[in-house]
């Protein structure tokens, strides 16, 4: 008779032998890191501050190049913010 065999276990995630910050920039997360979601104005406040940090971009590049500026572009920031909403 064979011995039964060993209960598979899986194999740890190679990310979990990196520094910390380098497999969490990377998008690991330990088991114990998942907890209850972030309250939502927390989420409402990061979503502001991404779109009005993107659409500050697009009013920089497009407010500085050349280009646009010689052929009286007008600014895109209106036509974004409303693709936004």
């Amino acid at each position: 008779m064979s011995p039964s065999p060993a209960p598979h276990t899986p194999p740890r995630n190679i990310l979990s032998r990196l520094p910390t910050w380098i497999s969490h920039w990377l998008g690991y997360r330990p088991p114990s890191a998942f907890s209850s979601p972030p309250p939502p104005h927390a989420i409402y406040l990061w979503s502001f501050i991404g779109a009005f940090c993107g659409l500050s971009v697009l009013q920089a590049i497009f407010g500085q190049i050349g280009h646009f500026i010689d052929r009286g572009v007008p600014p895109i920031l209106a036509s974004y913010a409303t693709a936004v909403n």
